[in-house]
């Protein structure tokens, strides 16, 4: 850790798992939560950020040929920030035309900057150094996601019900959308047996808060996700130039 490359690229290993496990966790659990997709939807929005890794992949090879290394960890980095700042306005609408460009800015952004960022890692070290220092580097990436999963969870459920208690104390039970809501709901044939039109207006509109709560509280969390990229981008720069142009360990 007394090498400035390796410490500096840990910590950004550490912030790509957050993004790497921690988005995934995120919108899979957006989509199956709020707008009820099945597995196979899911993973039809969620191959996507598959897809551009694979095709970018190839790409960032050669651009560590071609350019400081550093500023294409710092693009992969901007793009990342950038795709979750676009995830961070989801709606309980939103679905694979909105997810498409967001997903495919992170699987971008992930390839071009995990690429030379490993290079850089293990640059400077002592080639006795290199094999622990590919685990340690590959740990940080498996601890960041580890540590992303908690915090994102914990903070979904406390965002859930601080934007739930927001929303329940700005209701107004005397708007005209539920007399609106009630009128519809009495044209109906079907409505259960024995249930008023009053309780079932008020267990959809509950249904809708709660909804609307849930949404708030992923939006919160992903532009939460982006603040450590943002913040990590400047001390890519502190790295030592050139080094991304070494010989390459195996990791």
């Amino acid at each position: 850790l007394k090498d400035r490359n390796f410490l500096l690229s840990t910590l950004v290993s550490f912030a790509l798992g957050v993004s790497m496990y921690g988005a995934t966790f995120l919108l899979t659990l957006f989509l199956g939560r709020v707008r009820d997709f099945t597995a196979m939807q899911i993973g039809e929005v969620m191959i996507i950020t598959g897809i551009a890794m694979v095709l970018t992949a190839p790409i960032s090879g050669n651009l560590m040929a071609r350019i400081d290394g550093r500023l294409q960890v710092a693009a992969g980095l901007v793009l990342i920030a950038l795709s979750m700042y676009l995830n961070g306005f989801l709606t309980s609408e939103s679905g694979f035309a909105q997810l498409f460009w967001p997903q495919m800015l992170r699987g971008a952004g992930i390839m071009l900057a995990i690429v030379p960022l490993s290079e850089i890692a293990m640059a400077k070290l002592a080639e006795q150094q290199r094999q622990g220092g590919s685990g340690l580097y590959n740990l940080a990436r498996n601890l960041g996601g580890a540590v992303g999963l908690a915090w994102l969870n914990t903070h979904l459920i406390e965002g859930f019900r601080r934007h739930g208690a927001v929303l329940r104390e700005q209701f107004d039970p005397h708007g005209w959308y539920m007399e609106d809501i009630q009128a519809r709901l009495s044209t109906l044939d079907n409505l259960p047996a024995g249930e008023s039109v009053e309780k079932i207006t008020h267990l959809l509109i509950t249904a809708r808060l709660e909804q609307q709560a849930l949404v708030m509280s992923f939006n919160d969390a992903m532009l939460i996700c982006m603040v450590p990229f943002l913040i990590l981008i400047p001390f890519v720069f502190f790295l030592r130039k050139g080094a991304a142009h070494a010989s390459r360990p195996a990791h």
